[in-house]
């Protein structure tokens, strides 16, 4: 069977301690889909996320899911 993933790259906004850099994969992996989550820190309030899905993974749903721990996602990587 052919399994293809795809990936998706983009920053999150928000950051303020090393936890956060742990929550966030956390919840991007809640997403049907998702199997892969990494943040890199870029300075000290913005994060790199490299996002690998099963399935295309609308945006929104991303945002949605940063949402409610304040963190904002930016998609013009």
């Amino acid at each position: 069977m052919l399994s293809i993933s795809m990936s998706l790259t983009f920053t999150v906004s928000g950051l303020h301690c090393e936890s956060c850099l742990k929550v966030i994969p956390m919840l991007l992996k809640r997403i049907e889909g998702v199997t892969n989550v990494t943040v890199e820190p870029i300075n000290a309030t913005t994060g790199r996320v490299e996002l690998t899905s099963s399935d295309p993974i609308d945006y929104k749903r991303i945002q949605e899911a940063l949402a409610a721990y304040h963190y904002s996602p930016s998609f013009d990587v």
